[in-house]
């Protein structure tokens, strides 16, 4: 079975901005060494209209290193592509970067989220084998969805999964692939809101794990 780490993404969720949405970015970008240099694409928010809050006003992302920052109102994403485990390395250095960047405001909610693909002889078999243990059927397009709840020092942690069989083009080749996401996030409804520090130190509990280890041993 071949195993692929596909992409990496940190949630900066319920978050004060400490500007405006275009100015929160350029800082983000200037304090990454000047990482994007594409022009972000910028979108107004229309008057007089209710908007949800993590709708982006700013998307940035440079092609050629495979990163994105996307900026609403009250969240800030940033996504890598992986292709090698320097890129982990990387990510997890701009990772402590943005969240050093809000030391001084504290973070409603945290995500940090891996995307797989795994190449197997039956995706469908494959996913009723590891998940639902029931018996081979004619089954296909299969998607599994759950949740295990854990804490990590007295923070609650919802590691949110969803599998399913995909069709991937890769060299003008078609093949039925499985792909994961692993959705690591903070409740919606919380007690008391994260500092940069929390998040760093959840971010390191679970980053060995979702680089290193096969998708069986993590759910």
């Amino acid at each position: 079975m071949g195993q692929r780490l596909v992409s990496l993404q940190i949630a900066l969720i319920d978050l004060p901005l400490r500007s405006d949405a275009l100015a929160e970015y350029m800082a983000l970008n200037s304090i990454l060494g000047g990482l994007i240099t594409q022009t972000p694409g910028v979108f107004p928010l229309p008057q007089g209209l209710p908007v949800p809050v993590d709708m982006p006003i700013v998307q940035a992302n440079e092609p050629s290193k495979g990163v994105a920052i996307n900026i609403s109102r009250s969240r800030v994403d940033y996504t890598q592509a992986i292709k090698s485990h320097s890129d982990c390395n990387e990510f997890l250095i701009i990772a402590n970067k943005i969240l050093e960047y809000y030391n001084s405001v504290t973070i409603g909610r945290f995500g940090l989220i891996a995307q797989y693909v795994l190449e197997v002889a039956n995706p469908t078999k494959w996913i009723l084998k590891t998940i639902i243990q029931n018996k081979w059927n004619d089954w296909e397009e299969l998607l599994v969805r759950f949740n295990k709840k854990e804490k990590f020092d007295g923070i609650e942690i919802n590691n949110m999964v969803q599998m399913q069989e995909m069709l991937m083009a890769d060299g003008g080749k078609q093949q039925r692939v499985v792909h994961v996401q692993l959705d690591i996030n903070t409740p919606a409804v919380y007690v008391e809101r994260l500092t940069s520090k929390d998040c760093k130190a959840l971010m390191k509990f679970k980053m060995e794990s979702m680089i290193n280890l096969p998708v069986e041993e993590i759910l």
